[in-house]
């Protein structure tokens, strides 16, 4: 039967052969009927009365095993495909504890290699594939291209129906905390304020570390932390490493920094901006009584 499969890429043998043995040992009486040569590669030994020589009789985990087997033999997309159907979309519950416990294991190895086909293939890691997407996309919005929305809003018509898509939706516990969970929950307006709101709470600060260590600890926590962000933002790993702001740039930024709103501070009678303000002068000045 091997002989048979020269016409399909196959990467490697000892997996196929692996693969017709397993198929062969494990026929039975009853169970779910399975194409030794599949029926996509081979449409001409489809019909299983007219060969059935290529016809195994599998349990449902052996027919899963199967093709797995098979997608590690051959190198065909479809294979690919098939397998991941009897994975991910098949009903498993009229298996033994035994059996379901050993398909979630498979597809726990499934999805990481899903992950890592999908990182090696992706086009957009390819630092050419980048650039050329980053030019044609600047050179869009240079020639008066615009965003799908920009300047556009949904009708009432259009809101009613977004909303009714999502009335009833039940949000998983694990998306609860997500922003997109609060708004689902909520509303846009109520749901943004409250994930801002419980957000803040989960913020890392020296308070907090002390908080949650003790005092010293705390203060050893914070700057571990505070050493960690540094060392992450220095030389080429920082976002802005080797670049320079344009002349309009710097020329925007400095209007900005002279229209900045100032705040006087009632003890020391000093200016700052709000935040400098909030930080080092009213209840926190050095002058306060």
């Amino acid at each position: 039967m091997i002989e048979k499969f020269i016409k399909v890429n196959v990467k490697n043998k000892e997996r196929l052969l692996e693969y017709i043995d397993f198929c062969q040992s494990n026929n039975q009486d009853e169970g779910e009927e399975h194409h030794i040569l599949p029926k996509d590669l081979f449409p001409e030994y489809k019909n299983l009365n007219e060969n059935p020589w290529n016809k195994s009789t599998l349990s449902i985990i052996n027919h899963i095993k199967a093709h797995i087997l098979l997608c590690e033999a051959v190198d065909e997309k479809s294979m690919f495909y098939a397998r991941n159907m009897m994975i991910f979309t098949r009903n498993h519950e009229t298996l033994s504890e035994a059996d379901f416990s050993e398909i979630e294991k498979i597809k726990i190895e499934s999805r990481k290699m899903q992950s890592k086909l999908m990182k090696e293939n992706n086009p957009m890691q390819n630092e050419e594939t980048k650039a050329i997407a980053l030019a044609g996309r600047k050179k869009y919005f240079e020639n008066g291209g615009k965003a799908p929305m920009q300047d556009k809003k949904h009708s009432e018509e259009t809101k009613a129906k977004m909303s009714k898509a999502h009335k009833g939706k039940v949000v998983a516990d694990k998306s609860k905390s997500n922003l997109k969970g609060y708004v689902l929950r909520y509303g846009e307006l109520e749901g943004t304020k409250k994930y801002k709101e419980d957000n803040i709470k989960k913020s890392v600060t020296l308070e907090t570390q002390i908080a949650k260590y003790g005092l010293v600890e705390g203060i050893e926590k914070w700057e571990e932390i505070i050493k960690r962000k540094s060392e992450s933002a220095k030389g080429e790993k920082n976002s802005f490493f080797g670049k320079t702001h344009s002349e309009e740039t710097r020329k925007h930024l400095s209007e900005r920094a002279k229209n900045r709103v100032k705040m006087e501070c009632p003890h020391c009678g000093k200016e700052a901006t709000p935040g400098m303000a909030k930080r080092w002068h009213f209840d926190n000045c050095k002058l306060k009584g």
